[in-house]
């Protein structure tokens, strides 16, 4: 079964070599537009995760530039940072 399933294939993709090379062209093209949306699924999934990782209710970061300066401060009802 299998060698004359591969026989007929073969004299077909023979016959047919106009077809397969766009059957393996649109295949190719298929797997680099899936493999792209994989990862720009990926990116906006990381970048998401990064943006919501802020400190929830009075604990908030105090949105300092650079780094030994940041400190997470507690907040007031109306907002203000406490001191």
């Amino acid at each position: 079964m299998q060698k004359d399933v591969h026989e007929r294939l073969s004299d077909w993709f023979e016959r047919q070599s106009n077809e397969v090379a766009d059957i393996v062209r649109k295949a190719v093209e298929a797997a680099s537009a899936q493999a792209a949306a994989r990862k720009a699924r990926d990116l906006t999934r990381r970048k998401g995760l990064l943006e919501t990782a802020a400190l929830p209710g009075k604990l908030s970061d105090c949105r300092r530039s650079s780094p030994p300066s940041a400190r997470v401060c507690t907040r007031t009802r109306d907002g203000n940072p406490l001191v």
